[in-house]
């Protein structure tokens, strides 16, 4: 009988780690996922000050033109 509750304790530890191991791996490829989202999401901020500095330089740059005319 001890051995029955031996293997069945066992196998609970082996089917627990198991679980364990497997929300580990999903939290790590969730981890990498949101890790490149966020690089994007710097990267388009970067992008979109740039987009704005330009947008700024090419309307003084207009404004100046259209006084010439």
């Amino acid at each position: 009988m001890k051995a029955v509750s031996i293997y069945f304790a066992n196998s609970n530890v082996e089917e627990m780690k198991s679980e364990i191991e497997a929300k580990i791996y999903r939290i790590i490829q969730e981890n990498f996922e949101l890790e490149r989202i966020l690089r994007q999401a710097e990267d388009a901020g970067k992008k979109l000050k740039k987009n704005k500095e330009m947008l700024i330089e090419l309307a003084i740059e207009y404004a100046s033109l259209k006084g010439d005319l």
